[in-house]
This record gives structure tokens, sequence and C-alpha cells, in this order.
């Protein structure tokens, strides 16, 4: 073999490896986006199943079993929202702002899917007085007929944070 196709034979297994590598960093590329894409279906799946937990739960701890608010009661304080004494797991909550206390030692989730992927979230909830002023809703500092619960969620492997909010109203 001569000179000229020595150079041809190595010039041909150095293409061959650049193009082995291009495929297979798309291939790796492609693994890593459809993790994404599972992290954050998970993600959107786990606040859609809280918030609806915590939409089943009493606008307030004032209202009574049939969802009134007593004659001479009134909603708990915006600085008092949160959990109370002895309400300290789902099981434990009545109204929806006791979902905070969630937060107070970051909640983190932990789950496996089918591919063995293990999803973590660190999840933190805040909840609010809300108007609806000029067709969105703003912070309220006072006692309104509206309460907004706020869910985040955050993971290594979210692109940005998740936050879904949830706006309920007492009639």
């Amino acid at each position: 073999m001569g000179r000229a196709e020595l150079i041809l034979v190595f010039g041909a297994i150095v293409i061959f490896g650049i193009y082995s590598l291009t495929i297979l960093d798309m291939q790796l590329q492609n693994r890593i986006a459809n993790i994404n894409r599972k992290y954050e279906d998970a993600a959107v799946s786990l606040a859609h199943s809280y918030l609806n937990m915590a939409g089943n739960e009493k606008f307030d701890e004032h209202v009574d079993s049939d969802g009134k608010l007593p004659p001479g009661a009134s909603f708990t304080s915006p600085d008092s929202l949160g959990n109370e004494s002895g309400e300290t797991d789902l099981n434990s909550f009545d109204d929806l702002d006791d979902y905070i206390g969630l937060s107070d030692s970051t909640l983190s989730i932990t789950f496996y899917d089918s591919d063995s992927i293990i999803y973590q979230f660190e999840v933190d909830f805040s909840a609010e007085y809300v108007n609806l002023v000029s067709g969105s809703w703003t912070t309220s500092a006072n006692i309104t007929n509206n309460k907004k619960l706020t869910m985040r969620i955050n993971s290594d492997y979210l692109p940005s944070e998740v936050v879904f909010s949830r706006v309920m109203s007492y009639k």
C-alpha cells in the first residue's frame, strides 16, 4: 500500500470517527431532552395534583362544615395564614392555606417512572388574599373573599422553576 492510499485510509477513519461522535452526541442530547420533558411533565402533574387537593379543602379555618362563615366570625388574618397547631401533614389539613405548612422544611418528593428515572422536586407553597383588579389578581393586605395558593417546583433537571397558582373564592 502506497503513501497516498495510507493517507486516504487514515482520512476515512478520521471522518468516520467524527461522524460517529456526532451521531452519539445527537443521541445523548435527544436523551437529555426527553428526560427534561419527562421532568417537566411530572412537575406539572404534581402541581395539578396538589392544587386539586387544596381546592377540595374549606376556604378558611373559620368556615363551618356547611361551608358558611358563622355570624360574627371572620376569616384568618393575612399575617396568620398557614397551618394551625396539629396540622402537620396532608391528612390533617382542613383549609386552603394549610398547604403553606408543607414548605417549612422544603418538601422533597421522589418517585420513579417505568424507565427507572428518579424524580426529585423541591416544592414551596405560599398563600395570600387577592383582589381582582382590571382583570388580574393583585395581592391584598386585607382579608378578602379570594385566596391564592401558589406552588413553586424546582429541580436540578428542570430548565426553570415551575409555578402554578389557584385562586379560590368564598361564596
